[in-house]
């Protein structure tokens, strides 16, 4: 297989991603890959099912008795929005200082995106504009709407508290106490259709950030679509491209799927599952989404004369029974999903960076200057 190393990369960091394919590729290592802690989990979960009472839970959130994370509640004018974005923000007072304000401001006041009544104002109108035909929605704590964040909840179309999320009819559902864990959920219940789920250091460059994406979306018919970890996992064509973690920081999904609700059950489920192999320790989310994209792909065999039998066959039991299909993903391009392991993480006039993860710097001066003009076009 001929494996090509970004040019963007450094020497070290080239010689770090190479050794790192031929991993992925080597017969003997990936015996030694399907021994970690994440395949541990993959031979673990399986689709939850519902054993209360019919009456006690919304129709829409079953697929026949298999429990489906159910969604947070949302206006249908504002769900139904071509796209709306999600964040998830708990944590210190710190962060929400350093990480939540800053964004929000960056969203109002450098893109120039209106507060959600200016939004609604504007659709009533009929009005249908690039700015007023999309969403925004936060799940966050108590005491940060209460102080930090005061100011800024209005540009919101909805602010969930924690405590609001779905309670959960199974115990490894309910640990939603760490950051990371408040994401998972929160990702699982996204009220809009269709969901830009971003974290807090993922940057839009520019107001109409996520049309490009939409498009490639779209065209791909896709349930889910994020961005690889690195630039080469694109070469990794075959059942290994999922042997490697995709990055969550920037994911959009079409909550419209059963395909994709029946992918975030699975998701919940293998984040605490990961938690319990791990002995509770702290969890990152991507392995998580990792190990719930291998029990919904399909034919994920790494090498078939290694392993012969499906590692988790009850999810594919499902999809054959309803006939669902597998997973449709969609790799979003680098070029326009910018982080630091792919190349240039900061906006800037000079690239197609459509959004900036963990920038080193927001702006260039470039950039900022006319982002300045676009935002406040009467004083220029």
């Amino acid at each position: 297989m001929l494996v090509l190393i970004s040019s963007r990369s450094t020497p070290t960091m080239k010689l770090f991603w190479h050794k790192y394919l031929l991993l992925l590729t080597n017969l003997t290592e990936v015996k030694k890959i399907w021994n970690d802690k994440s395949t541990q989990v993959l031979k673990k979960i399986s689709l939850p099912k519902w054993t209360g009472k019919a009456e006690a839970v919304d129709e829409n959130d079953l697929l026949g008795d298999i429990w489906l994370p159910p969604r947070l509640p949302i206006a249908d004018d504002v769900r139904t929005l071509k796209y709306g974005v999600l964040f998830c923000g708990v944590g210190s007072i710190r962060y929400a200082e350093t990480q939540m304000v800053p964004m929000i401001r960056h969203l109002r006041d450098n893109l120039g995106i209106p507060d959600a009544h200016e939004r609604s104002s504007l659709r009533k109108k009929g009005i249908y504009s690039g700015e007023s035909n999309m969403g925004f929605a936060l799940v966050t704590k108590k005491n940060f709407v209460d102080e930090p964040l005061k100011d800024l909840t209005a540009f919101f179309d909805a602010v969930y508290l924690v405590e609001d999320l779905p309670p959960y009819p199974h115990a490894w559902q309910n640990q939603t106490t760490s950051y990371k864990a408040a994401k998972v959920h929160a990702m699982s219940s996204a009220p809009f259709d269709t969901t830009l789920m971003l974290d807090f250091d993922s940057f839009p460059c520019q107001k109409r950030f996520a049309e490009p994406l939409l498009e490639a979306f779209n065209k791909g018919n896709a349930d889910i679509g994020f961005t690889n970890v690195i630039d080469e996992m694109r070469y990794l064509t075959d059942s290994k491209h999922f042997l490697a973690e995709h990055n969550s920081a920037v994911v959009v999904l079409n909550m419209t799927s059963i395909r994709t609700r029946v992918l975030l059950a699975l998701y919940i489920q293998a984040f605490h599952c990961a938690s319990e192999e791990g002995g509770g320790k702290m969890q990152r989310d991507q392995p998580a989404l990792m190990v719930a994209m291998q029990a919904m792909v399909e034919g994920f065999h790494p090498h078939g004369e290694l392993l012969p039998q499906v590692p988790n066959d009850s999810v594919r039991e499902v999809i054959e029974h309803y006939n669902l299909d597998f997973i449709h993903h969609v790799d979003f391009n680098s070029s326009l999903v910018c982080r630091p392991k792919t190349g240039n993480s900061v906006c800037s006039m000079d690239s197609s960076c459509l959004i900036a993860h963990k920038a080193r710097t927001m702006f260039d001066a470039k950039a900022a200057k006319l982002l300045k003009k676009q935002a406040s076009p009467a004083e220029n």
